[in-house]
């Protein structure tokens, strides 16, 4: 019988200062909104279900325009550090963001909206981008979902129905896309991580 891991598991994806995070985007933010905006960042605690190849920050932003308070509610994608050991060789962060982007455009699968993009890595230490963020819930990947005692595991024969149905119709929604571009550019990052966890699974 396969032994899962302590419940209290918590796997570290980052060794970033989490107290750094909201005034180094305040400054970032400063200089890509309006003059005068005035920004401000409250982080939210990470995300310890999902995501193992990138670092995520969910976070929301306030700020002025043209003389009316904003709110964004957001998740940033950060590119690995070198050090924290990433998942991926290569880590194409403007191909992530130019996939959901035309994706969004180009198809009715759900996908996140993508906005500002850091490529530089001079803000946070690597490449980033935002995107919107949504209320829901997702079927968790550490430990994964079909290990059981989660939400998913738990829901009821309806939802489960609902949940498989609306992945389907999204894998068909990106096989809908023409040969070639960026389906082109989807296969080759499956190939690299493909090769990626092979050259692990050597060590």
């Amino acid at each position: 019988m396969t032994q899962g891991p302590p419940a209290d598991l918590k796997l570290q994806r980052t060794s970033r200062d989490p107290a750094t995070v909201p005034g180094l985007l305040e400054d970032w933010l400063a200089g890509v909104l309006p003059a005068g905006a005035e920004p401000k960042v409250t982080l939210h605690s990470g995300i310890d279900a999902n995501g193992m190849s990138s670092e995520t920050l969910v976070f929301d932003a306030t700020w002025t325009e043209d003389g009316e308070q904003r709110t964004g509610e957001y998740v940033a994608r950060v590119a690995p550090a070198e050090h924290d050991i990433p998942v991926f060789m290569d880590y194409a962060l403007q191909d992530q963001y130019d996939a959901m982007r035309i994706v969004g455009e180009r198809t009715d699968v759900p996908v996140p909206v993508v906005g500002l993009v850091e490529p530089s890595g001079d803000v946070l230490g690597t490449p980033f981008f935002l995107m919107d963020r949504i209320d829901g819930v997702v079927p968790p990947d550490v430990p994964p979902y079909n290990w059981g005692d989660n939400w998913l595991a738990d829901a009821s024969v309806e939802d489960q129905r609902r949940l498989q149905d609306s992945t389907v119709r999204a894998i068909a929604g990106l096989h809908a896309l023409e040969r070639g571009g960026l389906r082109a550019a989807l296969m080759d990052a499956v190939e690299a991580a493909t090769l990626r966890a092979a050259e692990l699974g050597k060590g």
